[in-house]
């Protein structure tokens, strides 16, 4: 699915207003926080060609939110809803189940998956985000430089360096060993209304832990971070009712009648959440070397009351990848960036769970795992010419998937490894997809306080059937009357 989206933006104030406290830095210094994730390099946020915003580390903690979805959920723009088990995001009306037409990432490396369990259940996770040190939001498309899944907006989380940490006592001699850890625990209880008349209620905590060391240019930094929380979403407007299908599949999950006349509509007036999680994540850099790893773990479990099964669910959700990183840059005209870096996702989903037997119940475990490499260049050509460029690959192994059928009824027989009436373990095949891409954009000032940014972004894809690729442009006019308004003219494009 492409969409093209044309937006003027004027005043500054609307570019910056997620920033520091307003009282504290002039409109003008708004105007020039540096933002990286437009264009895969540091720009100031006036001119990058997109709508974007950043939150800081200090408003994180003066906001006292818990994960990333309340975060954004504070966003002028970007809305937050709840939709059956999960929220999901619905900036200009699009709205995906685990939210697949967003992009998230950290440190600039992707999260998003094939089954895109993982963006899904990262934005849930509890945590203070005590490591974070700034987010930055676009909202609309950014295909142009990040190809799939950035449809909507990209979302991505920036952790702090050692130099964050570290305690800013000593001599300030760069040459001398420094060290700095920090410790936080949060416990939390809150409510939410929302405009159609669902409250959530939620209890629980958080625990954050980082340390790290910083010598010359050799740094190491650890991040250890989770929480449990527990909800209640009470929901004031029932559902007038389901397709005639959906009550005919819930009655053959859970052993309930058809007929959707007893059963006029399958609605959840009551759900109740429980979701422990936590996340390791460790950084390295030695020069121009960097090391990035994550691993990332969460349990989500739903029970759903005054409904026709008053269904309880599991979803436990695995993350990890290790990313490398290595950067030359033999002037300050001129840098490039190779990365390289292996991941996995799992997912294990029990549903439609019988409430008094959690033996009775179908099991699904989805597997994919990545392999991703990727070059990026970056050169400023006389005082008025600035061009970026990337090239990316992608290999990802879906599979196989395992599904366990415990209720012994037909599921489907529409493929040689899915058998009617199965009963106990089947497998997807494994499934094999290849991605490259690549991306080309300038900017050029052929004034002052005026930049004219044109680019796009190549992808094909192997697993797109009979059509495998995709072209998606950026064009942008930016003009700056003053160091307090920026003007922009902006189109993207995004899959």
């Amino acid at each position: 699915m492409n969409a093209k989206i044309l937006l003027v933006f004027f005043l500054g104030s609307l570019l910056a207003i997620s920033q520091e406290s307003m009282d504290e830095l002039s409109l003008s210094a708004l105007m020039d926080i540096q933002v990286t994730t437009v264009s895969k390099k540091a720009e100031k946020i006036s001119q990058a060609p997109s709508n974007i915003s950043v939150v800081t580390a200090r408003q994180i903690k003066e906001w006292g939110v818990r994960d990333i979805k309340d975060l954004l959920k504070r966003m002028t723009g970007w809305p937050v809803i709840p939709d059956r088990d999960e929220w999901v995001f619905a900036v200009r009306g699009n709205v995906s189940d685990n939210n697949a037409k967003y992009l998230i990432l950290l440190d600039g490396h992707r999260l998003n998956s094939i089954e895109n369990f993982g963006p899904g259940q990262i934005i849930e996770m509890p945590n203070n985000l005590a490591s974070v040190k700034r987010v930055e939001i676009i909202r609309g498309p950014g295909s142009a430089v990040w190809g799939p899944d950035a449809l909507a907006g990209v979302v991505n989380i920036i952790t702090k360096d050692a130099a964050d940490i570290v305690s800013q006592g000593g001599d300030g001699n760069q040459n001398e060993s420094q060290s700095g850890s920090q410790v936080a625990i949060n416990p939390g209880l809150g409510f939410d209304d929302l405009s159609d008349g669902t409250t959530t209620l939620h209890n629980g905590g958080t625990f954050d832990f980082q340390t790290a060391r910083l010598s010359g240019d050799a740094e190491v930094v650890f991040f250890a971070s989770g929480g449990y929380s527990e909800g209640e979403t009470v929901s004031q407007a029932k559902s007038a009712g389901f397709a005639a299908a959906t009550d005919r599949k819930m009655a053959i999950a859970g052993g309930l009648p058809s007929d959707s006349a007893t059963y006029p509509g399958y609605y959840e007036t009551l759900l109740e959440k429980h979701r422990p999680g936590f996340m390791l994540q460790s950084k390295a850099k030695l020069g121009g070397l960097s090391i990035n790893a994550l691993s990332f773990s969460t349990e989500t479990f739903n029970r759903h009351y005054e409904s026709p099964l008053g269904r309880e669910n599991y979803l436990t959700t695995y993350k990890g990848f290790v990313e490398g990183s290595y950067v030359v840059q033999p002037n300050s005209d001129q840098m490039l960036t190779f990365k390289l870096s292996t991941g996995i996702n799992r997912a294990e989903y029990q549903p439609f769970a019988d409430p008094t037997n959690l033996t009775n119940m179908v099991n699904i475990v989805w597997l994919d795992r990545q392999l991703m490499a990727g070059v990026d260049y970056n050169v400023s050509l006389y005082d008025n010419l600035n061009i970026g460029a990337g090239l990316d690959y992608t290999l990802t192994k879906t599979g196989p998937n395992q599904r366990l059928n415990k209720f012994n009824i037909n599921i489907t027989a529409d493929s040689a490894s899915k058998s009617a009436n199965s009963v106990g373990y089947w497998f997807d095949p494994l499934l094999e997809d290849q991605q490259i891409g690549g991306y080309l954009q300038g900017k050029y000032s052929p004034i002052e306080k005026v930049n004219l940014v044109l680019g796009g972004r190549f992808d094909y894809n192997d697993d797109r059937g009979s059509d495998p690729t995709n072209i998606n442009p950026r064009a942008a006019v930016i003009v700056t009357p003053s160091s307090s308004t920026a003007i922009k003219l902006l189109y993207n494009r995004g899959y």
